[in-house]
């Protein structure tokens, strides 16, 4: 670890490994999310999108740019329509499960979004071509939540 810039690189060699296309689809929709789409209803605390070290520090590619956790990303949501709501965990398993839920038809949604999410089910390699907007992320992180699209 660098001290006076608490960063940690990895060179190639110890570079974690390159994630599937279908693990950027996962990681880009619960960031975008968190960044943008909850937002008119739910404020977002302890988010963690980049690997960390056990320092604390986050943790770098050989380019200095952060190393995307794919697997560990977490965020806790704070209800702002609802002051007595216990704060929800967002994580892959949510974003995962929102995704099935729009895809299957349990949770409802638009055509085109439905649409979207069946070829992230049907052909996760093709996840990465997909474009959401923070919209999409938004529904996708409430069907994970809450089984439905309840706010907007």
């Amino acid at each position: 670890m660098n001290p006076e810039t608490n960063v940690v690189t990895l060179n190639r060699a110890g570079a974690p490994m390159t994630p599937s296309d279908y693990d950027t689809f996962i990681h880009q929709t619960f960031t975008t999310a968190m960044e943008g789409g909850v937002n008119y209803w739910a404020s977002v605390s302890k988010y963690r999108w980049a690997l960390r070290h056990e320092s604390g520090a986050v943790v770098t590619d050989s380019y200095g740019d952060p190393c995307e956790d794919f697997t560990g990303f977490t965020a806790t949501l704070l209800d702002n329509e609802d002051e007595d709501a216990e704060p929800r965990v967002v994580n892959r398993e949510v974003i995962e499960r929102g995704i099935r839920a729009l895809a299957d038809g349990t949770a409802k949604t638009s055509v085109n979004l439905r649409k979207k999410m069946l070829v992230v089910v049907n052909a996760p390699e093709m996840a990465a071509m997909l474009d959401l907007d923070a919209s999409d992320a938004d529904c996708i992180v409430q069907a994970g939540l809450f089984g439905e699209i309840v706010y907007g």
